[in-house]
């Protein structure tokens, strides 16, 4: 049962083969907007380098945001469109529970962080309770450390800009020890997504597009 993972909704692409419990095959490149011209090739490529091909997949799974407005419609219109033409379920998990399944161990003074502009954060609290992922803040830079002193906490996960980093030097960030497919993989495992016939993306601003000045 072979599973194709695929996630644009982080500063790095990443995609992964998964058979039953076993990682075939993964690649991850920085992302620089170009998704449309390099997702699928990409993915094509590693069928084909483990000599398979798309019907051989089983099921597909992506992450559905929040993230890059550009890249996210990507990844999710190529996952929606492969599990159609296969007529394979396909999966979606949120970009923040995503990176609460990194951490193996979490506790009330932990929150995941995730770049939301330079001037905001997306925030999930303490995975314990059983909403995480579910509750996603936007919080501005200016308010964040005085929000996350009020909650207690001390340790971060997550993916933000170098600038945002050091205005949270105050806090300990939490490594990360796991790859993409592995996370992908103990995610399945788990049988905590149900299958949906599509995926739609989680925006929780509105999209940053600048409109064109050029007269028609």
């Amino acid at each position: 049962m072979y599973t194709l993972c695929i996630n644009t909704a982080l500063a790095d692409t990443q995609i992964a083969l998964i058979n039953d419990k076993k990682i075939i095959s993964e690649k991850s490149w920085e992302s620089k907007r170009d998704e449309a011209e390099k997702l699928m090739p990409e993915i094509e490529k590693m069928i084909n380098e483990n000599v398979l091909t798309y019907k051989d997949l089983n099921h597909i799974f992506v992450v559905n945001g929040p993230g890059s407005f550009t890249s996210l419609r990507v990844g999710l219109s190529v996952a929606n469109t492969i599990a159609y033409l296969l007529n394979i379920p396909v999966y979606g998990i949120n970009t923040i529970e995503f990176l609460w399944n990194y951490i193996p161990v979490t506790n009330e003074k932990t929150a995941v962080i995730l770049y939301a502009g330079s001037s905001g954060l997306y925030l999930s609290l303490n995975r314990d309770t059983g909403d995480y992922g579910k509750e996603i803040l936007n919080i501005h830079i200016d308010k964040i450390q005085e929000y996350l002193n009020e909650k207690g906490i001390k340790y971060l996960f997550g993916e933000v800009s170098e600038s945002q980093k050091e205005l949270l030097n105050g806090y300990q960030f939490i490594e990360n020890k796991m790859g993409f497919a592995e996370n992908c993989l103990n995610i399945l495992l788990k049988n905590i997504i149900p299958a949906q016939k599509i995926i739609r993306p989680v925006y929780i601003k509105t999209p940053d597009i600048t409109l064109s000045k050029k007269i028609i």
